[in-house]
């Protein structure tokens, strides 16, 4: 699909849930109460019609966000199902790793291609302020076994904040003995996320260059991601940087996402979007659904503007209600 401004759109990021198993404070505020009932979710039939749809229109790459998705005890299943739809070549999940250990062997039999795992520090008391739960151990036993699995592309995503600063060379180290790509991505300034101290990612590669030496830029794009990437002398995997506020990439941008309740949002940062749910529920053949994703991604604007005042326009749900 190609949009107003010429930008091939190719990924779709899909929430399957709104829910999550850690309280982490730039995602969850404290207190979030108004979860999805289980009727307001896209159901998986929903779900494989949509993505059918997305991958005749040229959409190849699918990411299932949340919330947590592995929540979803039939997550398997969803992705053997999307994996078989034709046109579709990749299917990965973010997860914060909670649940990894238990569900990777059936994640990797449906044909999962690839992990994300947010963790933004390797220490456990540190992590159980960040996170609201003391299970950094169990997190590091499914990115362990993960790792040992060369045919999974693993990654690994880090927000850095003003109390986990010092855990910037820690997670970059894991780079240095393992094939993994550390990213680290800046804090998006709009719900909790408004209120922390903003850390720019300039900083987090002065403190890298002075523990590792000079960083070596890849320049090779790597699957049409945001993520710039780096090396540093006697590394394994890479460090990279994805950098929406100093260094915005909106240009290049290639996604839009569908929240858990069936909204097509063709930017992270505005309220616009369409109900595809609702369009769905109320008995809408295909051909009224292509229409809706080709005006809505019509719609995606030219760039978002963050750091800036916001605006009426502006998005005002948080990450695990639009998907992370």
């Amino acid at each position: 699909m190609i949009d107003q401004f010429g930008r091939n759109i190719n990924y779709l990021r899909i929430s399957v849930t709104d829910k999550c198993n850690l309280r982490c404070g730039y995602c969850i505020p404290p207190g979030q109460t108004g979860l999805l009932l289980p009727e307001n979710i896209l159901t998986n039939r929903q779900l494989l019609r949509l993505v059918s749809l997305f991958a005749e229109a040229g959409i190849n790459r699918i990411r299932l966000t949340g919330g947590e998705p592995l929540l979803r005890e039939d997550l398997p299943e969803l992705i053997k199902s999307i994996k078989n739809i034709k046109g579709i070549d990749n299917v990965s999940v973010t997860t914060n790793g909670l649940l990894l250990h238990r569900r990777l062997p059936d994640l990797l039999h449906a044909g999962l291609d690839g992990i994300n795992l947010s963790l933004d520090t390797l220490d456990a008391r540190q992590y159980a302020k960040l996170t609201g739960s003391d299970t950094l151990l169990q997190v590091i036993k499914g990115l362990n076994e993960a790792l040992n699995l060369p045919a999974t592309e693993m990654k690994l995503n880090c927000v850095i904040q003003e109390d986990n600063i010092s855990q910037i060379v820690p997670l970059a180290q894991l780079a240095w003995e393992n094939r993994i790509a550390v990213r680290f991505i800046e804090l998006m300034p709009f719900g909790p996320g408004q209120k922390l101290k903003f850390i720019s990612n300039d900083m987090v590669l002065t403190q890298l260059e002075k523990a590792f030496g000079p960083a070596q830029p890849i320049a090779e794009e790597l699957a049409g991601g945001p993520a710039e990437y780096v090396m540093f002398h006697g590394f394994c995997g890479k460090v990279g940087f994805i950098s929406a506020v100093s260094r915005p990439f909106c240009l290049q941008c290639n996604r839009i996402r569908i929240t858990a309740n069936g909204l097509l949002k063709p930017c992270l940062q505005y309220r616009s979007g369409k109900d595809l749910k609702a369009l769905m529920d109320s008995g809408a053949d295909d051909d009224s659904l292509r229409t809706a994703i080709e005006e809505t991604v019509k719609l995606k604007p030219k760039g978002h503007h963050f750091g800036k005042e916001a605006g009426a326009e502006d998005e005002g749900l948080y990450m695990n209600q639009i998907g992370g």
